[in-house]
């Protein structure tokens, strides 16, 4: 059994590497075994930031801060960290109350001013916002009807013969979705010769549609653009974008093309963001069924490299 210093110094030792998920499995094992110390969970609670986990971190950084007793740099600490998570979930008012506490035990933090004078320019932006009353209507006014119809009418149509057969496989009916007749969806094509042009036709909120279709508008000339594309977007969006279906199953087999093509270059830059993102989709609904798309020589080397260069084992997950 690893002692409590050499779980720290293995958790340093992750977290330095970029894996940041095996940081995250140290430092809970660490707390499990041990018991929970300011010093483990502001650990934990960095890692779960790199991770973008902004709620896990919160929670390590209120349950750090809640025994911290008369360590004023580790309080400093977790304040700061605490606040970090605030201002990324829009409460502002709070993360500024964290930094004025951690600004008055340290007064001279650089690091804390600097995030302090951050979220109050955030603060400032953001009172001098209009909020909209939102009212539901049965139908759209006249002066909308010449808009264009692609967002409200968005459907895949190669996605609904899946859809039947995933009902099939699991033996639920589901309800079949009608052809648009009003609009054709198109893709804009990424410019291969510059990643900051290509990255611009991106959508940095793209729909359930768009994702799925992705596979078929690639062309060799902009793969990278694509694969580089689905990579870098926040797991966040995914889990918005999929909470309710799934993933979808042309989605998640263009994605496992995307992570093998990099995890299996001379130097992956997404190795945690990958981790992260199979994670997120093993634990959406109906996954089980859309994987089964996915081929198994495929998902198998997909795992073990995501075990070596992450060091996090999601072979049961996607089972």
């Amino acid at each position: 059994m690893s002692s409590l210093d050499e779980l720290k110094q293995l958790g340093r030792e992750a977290f330095s590497a970029n894996q940041y998920l095996k940081a995250v499995d140290i430092y809970t094992d660490a707390i499990h075994r041990y018991g929970g110390s300011p010093v483990l969970y502001s650990n934990r609670a960095m890692s779960q930031i790199k991770l973008q986990n902004w709620p896990r971190a919160l929670s390590d950084c209120n349950s750090g801060l809640a025994i911290t007793n008369d360590d004023v740099k580790i309080h400093v600490k977790l304040l700061w960290r605490k606040a970090v998570c605030l201002s990324k979930l829009r409460r502002l008012d709070e993360a500024e109350r964290a930094l004025l506490e951690a600004k008055n035990l340290e007064p001279n933090n650089v690091t804390v001013n600097k995030e302090l004078d951050v979220v109050r320019q955030k603060i400032h932006e953001s009172n001098g916002m209009v909020e909209l009353e939102i009212k539901d209507v049965d139908r759209l006014p006249a002066e909308f009807s010449k808009l264009d119809p692609t967002v409200a009418n968005e459907v895949d149509p190669d996605a609904m013969d899946l859809d039947e057969e995933l009902s099939k496989i699991d033996g639920v009916s589901l309800p079949k979705a009608k052809k648009p007749t009003t609009f054709s969806a198109t893709i804009p094509s990424p410019a291969p010769s510059s990643s900051s042009s290509s990255s611009s036709k991106f959508p940095s909120h793209p729909s359930v549609y768009f994702l799925s279709t992705l596979s078929k508008k690639v062309t060799p000339a902009d793969q990278v653009d694509y694969y580089t594309y689905v990579l870098g977007l926040d797991s966040s969006i995914y889990e918005s974008v999929y909470k309710s279906t799934g993933v979808n199953a042309d989605f998640l087999v263009f994605y496992v093309d995307a992570a093998l093509n990099d995890l299996e270059s001379p130097n992956p830059r997404f190795s945690a963001k990958i981790a992260r993102d199979i994670d997120l989709f093993t634990r959406l609904p109906r996954f089980v069924l859309t994987s089964m798309y996915v081929s198994s020589a495929k998902s198998n080397k997909l795992l073990q490299l995501i075990q070596q260069s992450s060091g996090v084992d999601l072979h049961n997950a996607w089972r």
